[in-house]
């Protein structure tokens, strides 16, 4: 899905974080079981006042970061225009690794836990320490990794035959897909390990139910998510993509 945001005031962003594209810098033609490793590092870079190392967590589904295919198969991230592969030197000489229009059909779910329906999550540190200073653990890392089966499964002009030894690639990434539908602050492995995460947020409340009552955080050990609208994302990658070989 494309992440559509409202314009909010500089003022009011409670957090944003950076990432950045690397990918394996060669991939071999003569190893049938070789992959392509896009690595997508990220980092809280800006946090609200007060949170100092605070780590956040937040909903991959539907987008960039969103590393396995939808539970029961389907499409993946890169299916979905996700990704693109050219060729560094000829523009017209692109893979294709699809640009399909997957329509997810409304369901409802007996839980309003969004770790109970099966949605994934990944959890970020923060790049920012206290008064300023550079937090420990600054980067967390998702790799998608594309077979050769993969790669052109949906391309119809090049094959795997095509491809020359020394031609180089360059992978981007669609920074429409960036971003999410829910968000929170904590990690995942430690103040966030025993809690629920309720589908409501910030501004959920436009188009759904009203917020939860305020003592159900406490019966529950339930979580509320931030309005997504107030995370930015911003690609700091050079060149905005990352440049792979193909060797022998």
């Amino acid at each position: 899905m494309v992440f559509v945001k409202r314009r909010v005031d500089p003022s009011e962003i409670k957090a944003r974080i950076n990432y950045s594209v690397s990918a394996s810098p060669t991939i071999s033609l003569s190893d049938p079981d070789a992959k392509l490793r896009v690595n997508l590092t990220l980092s809280v870079v800006q946090a609200e006042p007060g949170r100092g190392t605070s780590s956040l967590t937040f909903c991959t589904e539907g987008s960039i970061f969103e590393i396995a295919p939808p539970d029961g198969g389907g499409v993946d991230v890169a299916g979905r225009g996700g990704f693109a592969l050219g060729n560094s030197d000829n523009p017209d000489r692109w893979i294709s690794l699809g640009l399909l229009r997957v329509h997810l059909a409304h369901r409802d779910y007996p839980s309003p836990d969004l770790r109970e329906r099966g949605f994934r999550f990944a959890s970020v540190p923060s790049a920012v320490g206290d008064a300023g200073s550079t937090a420990a653990a600054t980067t967390t890392t998702l790799t998608h990794e594309l077979s050769w089966e993969r790669i052109f499964r949906y391309e119809d002009k090049l094959t795997k035959d095509n491809l020359v030894p020394g031609e180089k690639f360059k992978v981007w990434v669609n920074s429409g897909l960036a971003g999410c539908t829910w968000w929170c602050w904590g990690d995942l492995q430690t103040n966030l390990r025993d809690k629920r995460l309720h589908e409501y947020h910030e501004t959920w409340h436009k188009y759904g139910p009203p917020r939860p009552s305020d003592d159900l955080p406490k019966e529950g050990h339930w979580v509320l998510g931030e309005d997504p609208d107030l995370l930015e994302w911003e690609n700091i990658t050079p060149g905005r993509g990352a440049v792979f070989e193909i060797v022998e």
